[in-house]
Order: C-alpha cells, then sequence, then structure tokens
C-alpha cells in the first residue's frame, strides 16, 4: 500500500509500478467513439500515458494541460491521456484536438489501474485512479514512471525532458552509439525520484 496525499489528507493506492524496462500489461481502455483500443494498437512512437482520476477536476485539467504542452513540444511523440470520465466528456476535456493526442476512459475496467499501481483505495476520490505519468519508447517498454505524490499537483514535467535527452527514440531512428560505435541501449532508461510516493508502514 501507498501513501499519497489529496489537498494535504493522506490517501493509499494498491498495486506497484511496473518494473522499467519491461512492456506493460495488456491495456483495452474507451475511446470516443465507445470502442475498445488496445495500447499496442498505437503507432511505435514514443508514449507519454498520463493518468488522472478526472478530467472535470480543474487540478487534472490543468495537469493535463501541462503535460500535454510538454509531450507536444518533443517531435514524434505522443500521448495517451486515462480518466475515469465517461467518453462522452472526453473532447470537451481535451486539452487540443490533435491526431498525437489520444483520450482514454477506464470506466468499463475499474481493475486496470491496480496493474500500474494506481489504485485509490481510500479517502474521498476512492474508486477511481490516482495521477500518474508513464513513459514509454517506440517499442512500448516503459522508460520512466511517477507516481504522483500529491494528487492535486502537476507530475514532474522535467521527466519527459530527461526521458527526451536520453534518447527515446521513434521508430526507424538511429540509436545512439558509443565512441566504440557500439549501440548504448542504457541511455533511454531513466528513473524516477525515489521520492516520488512513500509506502505506508
Amino acid at each position: 500500500m501507498t501513501r499519497l496525499t489529496l489537498h494535504g489528507a493522506p490517501v493509499y493506492t494498491e498495486g506497484s509500478l511496473p518494473p522499467l524496462g519491461r512492456r506493460l500489461p495488456r491495456l483495452e481502455l474507451c475511446g470516443r467513439d465507445l470502442l475498445e483500443h488496445p495500447l499496442d494498437a498505437l503507432p511505435a512512437v514514443p508514449t507519454v500515458l498520463h493518468v488522472l482520476p478526472s478530467l472535470e477536476l480543474p487540478s487534472c485539467q490543468a495537469a493535463h494541460r501541462a503535460v500535454w504542452a510538454a509531450v507536444a513540444a518533443q517531435p514524434g511523440w505522443q500521448m495517451v491521456a486515462i480518466s475515469a470520465d465517461l467518453p462522452f466528456a472526453l473532447a470537451r476535456l481535451a486539452a487540443a484536438d490533435d491526431a498525437r493526442l489520444h483520450l482514454r476512459s477506464c470506466f468499463r475496467h475499474p481493475g486496470w489501474a491496480r496493474s500500474l499501481g494506481l489504485d485509490l483505495v481510500s479517502g474521498p476520490l476512492k474508486g477511481l485512479p490516482a495521477q500518474g505519468l508513464f513513459v514509454l519508447d517506440a517499442g512500448h517498454r516503459l522508460r520512466a514512471s511517477e507516481l504522483v505524490r500529491e494528487l492535486s499537483e502537476l507530475p514532474q514535467l522535467g521527466l519527459l525532458q530527461r526521458a527526451a535527452e536520453a534518447q527515446i527514440l521513434p521508430a526507424g531512428a538511429r540509436p545512439h552509439r558509443t565512441a566504440a560505435g557500439r549501440c548504448d541501449a542504457t541511455r533511454a532508461t531513466v528513473v524516477a525520484s525515489t521520492d516520488v510516493a512513500s509506502v505506508a508502514a
């Protein structure tokens, strides 16, 4: 169980953040068209998953817009905004009408948040996902993640910049090579600060 806060009051999540370097559990989430959209059907480019309790909340809306602005500044990247909002509301709540911004609802799959360590099990938002940020490479492997410590605040946008600097490459791009000419896979790994969440005693 992980301790977070909501406006300073403690709340708790169940589950653990997935390990870096692996593909996420299979996610099928609902789009604005009411169809299921698996994560692995997205284009093979660097992808940011921004998970929020609800885009109807002003703090979540502010976080959504800030994260999208950071992602939009990275050529070739895309973002998936995931919340518990009904699909009918997603178009109205989107930060932009852009082909690189995908809006998804988890309303049909209440258990999926636990597989990402985001399942809120206490507090007024119990039953909704906590706020989390996940950075995937072009092969949809997890390279960085953050469970946002205070739910009403922005995630660490520096995580995205560090991921970009570490050369999380679009499909078809040339990997970084060391002076000896060897591919350097370690440059694609960015580890979130260990201070992003604390484990409850």
